[in-house]
């Protein structure tokens, strides 16, 4: 018996080829784009190479939030936040005093060793003490200026003695600002003290010698009562005090600030709120928006306790609105959406700051 068989067609040959160099590229695709891109595996580091790892940790698992029931989501992250206090010290310097005559001037010269500082005072006191017994001394006039280690002069300021023989001077010298408390957010205390010192680095601008300058302008003749002349008035003598003012960092207090996207499905026809507890002070951003686009009518209120008082924030309607608020009183805080249409709206509310959920209610 002779076998017909024969040889294999070329068709079929060409066929197997093409579906094993099939296998090898999508195997190829499968092991350096798909597995970097959907799971975050790349045995190959082609993936990382070419950014696709990033994307397996881009997308975010939605699933029912804390306080919220069956028709709101939410999406949370929590965040390790610092909040930052900053106080201010005020400590004297060393005094200077001395003698003056008309037109003469004295230089005085103030070592401030203080960082951070944000404001020097000089008070410069005198005591026209020439009037006796029929006698009158009209006004002495002093002047006070003063210049800090980097060149800036405060003053002159002109100052006389008006009701009676005491007379001073005062002279504020505003350098800066005591920062406002601020959060960062940090995995640390230490990172975050450091990210504190970089928004606000240890400021010298008004640390060194600073000068002083004391000039009597005119001492004030005295009147004698009867002789019809008027008798020069020698000089005064004078006491310069100062004090200097700076800020310093009291500590750093760990804060719960939150960031939440929640997704609000309201029914049409009816209305529901989604609720916040703040104690006052505390602070968030907000925004909300429909998805589709419809408006609803929103009034966003707080309740500061279970009665049936309430102030409302903002209300109207619209398909939108975001904003920061900073709660006034301890209580909930919160936004109450009516869907006047006749299908169901979906809305997607993004809240940061430091709050706790109290969810749809």
């Amino acid at each position: 018996m002779t076998d017909d068989t024969g040889p294999e067609p070329i068709e079929t040959k060409r066929l197997l080829l093409a579906v094993g160099i099939a296998l090898v590229v999508a195997g190829l695709v499968l092991v350096a784009a798909v597995l970097p891109a959907e799971y975050g595996i790349d045995p190959t580091g082609v993936g990382s190479l070419m950014g696709l790892d990033r994307l397996a940790g881009a997308g975010g698992t939605e699933g029912t939030g804390n306080g919220t029931d069956e028709e709101g989501t939410a999406q949370r992250a929590s965040v390790l936040s610092f909040q930052a206090t900053f106080n201010e010290r005020a400590e004297e310097l060393a005094a200077a005093e001395g003698y003056l005559s008309e037109g003469e001037e004295g230089v005085v010269e103030l070592e401030v060793a203080t960082t951070n500082v944000t404001r020097l005072s000089f008070r410069l006191s005198w005591q026209d003490d020439n009037a006796t017994a029929g006698m009158s001394s009209k006004p002495d006039y002093f002047e006070l200026a003063a210049t800090a280690p980097d060149g800036t002069t405060y003053g002159p300021l002109l100052g006389r003695n008006v009701d009676g023989p005491d007379g001073e001077i005062v002279l504020d010298a505003h350098v800066s600002a005591t920062p406002p408390t601020l959060v960062v957010e940090a995995d640390s205390e230490e990172e975050a003290a450091a990210q504190v010192d970089g928004r606000h680095p240890v400021d010298a601008t008004a640390t060194g010698s600073w000068s002083v300058v004391v000039r009597m302008l005119d001492a004030g003749d005295v009147e004698v009562t009867g002789l019809g002349s008027d008798v020069d008035d020698d000089g005064d003598e004078w006491r310069l005090e100062a004090n200097v003012t700076s800020y310093t960092l009291e500590g750093l207090t760990e804060v719960e600030e939150k960031k939440e996207t929640v997704t609000i499905s309201v029914p049409a026809g009816e209305g529901l709120e989604y609720k916040l507890l703040m104690d006052e002070g505390d602070r968030i951003e907000y925004a909300w928006e429909t998805v589709d686009g419809e408006a609803v009518f929103f009034d966003f209120h707080g309740e500061p306790g279970p009665g049936p008082d309430f102030t409302s924030h903002a209300s109207g309607t619209t398909a939108g609105d975001a904003g920061t608020f900073t709660a006034p009183f301890t209580g909930s805080h919160g936004w109450y959406f009516e869907n006047q249409g006749e299908k169901t709206v979906t809305i997607v509310l993004s809240l940061e700051g430091v709050y706790e959920t109290k969810g749809v209610v």
